[in-house]
C-alpha cells in the first residue's frame, strides 16, 4: 500500500536524522495541507518546496522558500531559522 510505504519512509527518514518532533506527509488528500499554508503549486500538481518552522506552541516562525523544485531544501538556512527560535 503507497500510503503505508509512504509514513515508514517518513518515520525512517526522521528516525536517521535524529528527529524529536513530528513530520508531516501531504499524501492523502493530495495536497490538502500545501493548500492550506498557501503552499501547493496548481501549475505541477505539487507543494512548492517551502519549509515552515514552527515553535513549541505550533507557532509558524519562518518560512524558508527553496525557488525551485529542483533543487535541494535549503538545509543552512533552516539551520538559522530554528536557532534564532532559541535565542
Amino acid at each position: 500500500d503507497v500510503y503505508k510505504r509512504q509514513l515508514f519512509a517518513n518515520k525512517e527518514w526522521s528516525d536517521k536524522n535524529g528527529f524529536g518532533f513530528p513530520v508531516l506527509s501531504d499524501f492523502w488528500p493530495h495536497g490538502e495541507t500545501a493548500k492550506a499554508y498557501g503552499a501547493f503549486n496548481e501549475a505541477v500538481g505539487a507543494a512548492n518546496r517551502w519549509t515552515f518552522v514552527l515553535d513549541a506552541e505550533g507557532i509558524i516562525r519562518d518560512i524558508v522558500n527553496t525557488e525551485s523544485l529542483g533543487v535541494v531544501r535549503e538545509f543552512e538556512a533552516v539551520v538559522e531559522a530554528l536557532q534564532a527560535i532559541d535565542s
